[in-house]
This record gives structure tokens, sequence and C-alpha cells, in this order.
């Protein structure tokens, strides 16, 4: 998985739309993110399983989006009794050695 966090504060809006509803949902159709197996994580940061990660980068790219990508190691999503909350544990992944 890899977790991406991004800026949309430089572009025109109809650019921030362009790049919203291709990353994600527009009417009945999935975004790049949810076809994927993705999930957003809040405003300007998704979750995207690392072999899409590079199509997801090319997107950002191509509109001239300020970005971060993070590879990471995530566990599921663990199911609880009423008095634990659900939580997903995340590794961020040490840098590649070249």
């Amino acid at each position: 998985m890899a977790v991406v966090s991004y800026s949309l504060a430089k572009l025109p809006h109809n650019e921030k739309m362009k790049v919203n509803y291709r990353l994600f949902r527009k009417q009945n159709r999935e975004g790049l993110v949810e076809e994927s197996g993705g999930a957003k994580l809040g405003n300007g940061c998704f979750m995207i399983p690392a072999e899409n990660l590079d199509e997801a980068i090319a997107t950002l790219k191509q509109f001239g989006v300020q970005f971060d990508a993070k590879r990471v190691y995530a566990s599921s999503p663990t199911t609880s009794t009423k008095s634990q909350t659900k939580t997903m544990g995340l590794w961020i992944s040490p840098p590649p050695m070249d």
C-alpha cells in the first residue's frame, strides 16, 4: 500500500474538480482510488495499493499537483468488542536501497 498526501491549493477551481473526479467518484463512475481498492483517508490524503501508485502519481503530475507518497505496510482493520474501536496499523517502509 501507499499513502499519498497532496495539495490542490495552487490550482484553479476547474482543475481541482478534474483532479477530484479523476481520483474519486463522479456520479456513477468510480475514481482511480476506488477502482484500485484504495480509500480516501481525508481531505488531501488517500491510500492506494502500491501496484497502482504509478498511475496515481501520473495523474497528480498531469495536473501539476504538489504531493508526497510513502509506501506503507498496512494490516487489515480489526473487528472489536464494544469497549474497543476499530484500528488499522500502518508502518512506513524504509527508503529503497539503491
